[in-house]
């Protein structure tokens, strides 16, 4: 996660999180944490320790409602 000037935050783990394409519009590919049959659905806490994937959900932090998500593709 990162501020809203684009800053990471130091104190909050980086989680892994799968996203599966679930379609194109305009061109452009559609991903999703969570489809019919794959992914769990993601969640977000205030706590850091929170921040985790568990058997169910995948948690994230954010310290604020104006916090981004930065991603990483790590393989396509």
């Amino acid at each position: 996660m990162q501020d809203k000037n684009g800053r990471k935050y130091d104190n909050v783990p980086s989680v892994n999180l799968e996203f599966y394409r679930n379609g194109e519009e305009n061109g452009e590919y559609i991903f999703q944490s969570m489809t019919a049959t794959n992914g769990k659905p993601v969640l977000f806490s205030f706590r850091d320790s929170d921040a985790k994937e568990y058997e169910d959900a995948v948690v994230l932090c954010i310290k604020d409602a104006s916090d981004k998500l930065h991603l990483k593709i790590i393989r396509y």
